[in-house]
This record gives C-alpha cells, structure tokens and sequence, in this order.
C-alpha cells in the first residue's frame, strides 16, 4: 500500500486494469492544440483535459442521449484499448457555439477499428444518418460531428459549421 501511495495510477486505465499499473503500462502523452488564434475573435477555451479509458466507456455506455448508449459490454470492449488522449472545448459566447476536439491514441489499430466500430453505432443513434468518407464520417445535426481515424489514430470534432471544422482539422497534421 506504501508503494501505492509512492506511485498512484496516472490513468483509470490503471484503476480498470492493474495488471497495466503494476507493468508500468503509461499513458500516452497527446498533444491538445491551442485553438484560440485558429478560431478568431469571440471564442474562448473553456477546458482542456484527459477523458481517459473510465470517461471514454461512460460516454458510449451512459451519453446524454438514453436511446444512443451503447451495452455497457460493447462500450467496455471499445474503451479498453484506451492508450491516451487529450481533449479541447471552446465556446463563442455572441454565437453560442461549440467546439470541441478530442483525440484518442489507442494501443494498437485494432483497438483504434473496435473503437470506430462503436462510436459509429453510438453516433448513428445520436446524431443520424452518418456521411462516410475515406478517411472520416460526418454526422450532421444542430452541429457537425465528424470522426477521423489514421491508424491507431481516432479524433472526434464537432463544430458549427464545415468552415470551423476545417480550421479546427488543420491543427492536427496526423488526420
């Protein structure tokens, strides 16, 4: 216990899983870009944090829209290969807009897929019918939210409007 207290997990992944904690299994740094020039006047960051493997199932298998949640096996299978993550939220007060960004490092391209797989359903129920593209898939509603994957990659943003969107994209160079 004295050991613990040394050292406490860094992620709820190693609460979940403390076979990872004791392997010293890290979580991966991800870099969570300043938005603030790239979206211009009127908007301001109102956080920037780690979702984490805990809040990453909570938002599959508990979301705010009852009728989207996944089962809470299939969002727990999703969310394990959990690696690391970092996530941004901005609001512009006179337009009352969101942004928010939020990209995930999985441990492996499987991981990255199964996780893919169901966010897809999870966002088929809440927002609609999805537009899918190569190297992304769109749902539109009162907002855009659109899920990029590159590999072991996946990054969710949701923005007003497409131009916003793209200005969000472009700071990230992976996707």
């Amino acid at each position: 216990m004295d050991e613990v207290w040394k050292n406490p997990p860094a992620s709820t992944e190693h609460i979940l899983h403390p076979e990872r904690y004791e392997a010293g299994d890290l979580p991966l740094v991800v870099a969570r870009p300043a938005l603030t020039d790239t979206l211009g006047a009127g908007w301001h960051e109102i956080e920037s944090n780690t979702m984490g493997e805990w809040y990453t199932y909570l938002i599959l298998a508990y979301g705010v829209d009852e009728d989207a949640r996944l089962s809470e096996r299939q969002a727990q299978l999703a969310a394990e290969g959990w690696g690391g993550d970092g996530y941004v939220a901005y609001y512009n007060d006179d337009a009352r807009q969101l942004v928010l960004a939020l990209h995930w490092d999985w441990d492996t391209d499987i991981d990255a897929d199964e996780f893919t797989r169901a966010f897809a359903d999870y966002a088929n129920e809440r927002f609609g019918h999805a537009q899918v593209a190569d190297t992304h898939t769109c749902w539109n509603g009162d907002e855009l939210n659109c899920l990029y994957v590159n590999g072991q990659h996946t990054l969710w943003l949701i923005a007003p409007d497409e131009a916003t969107l793209e200005k969000v994209l472009s700071q990230y160079p992976d996707f």
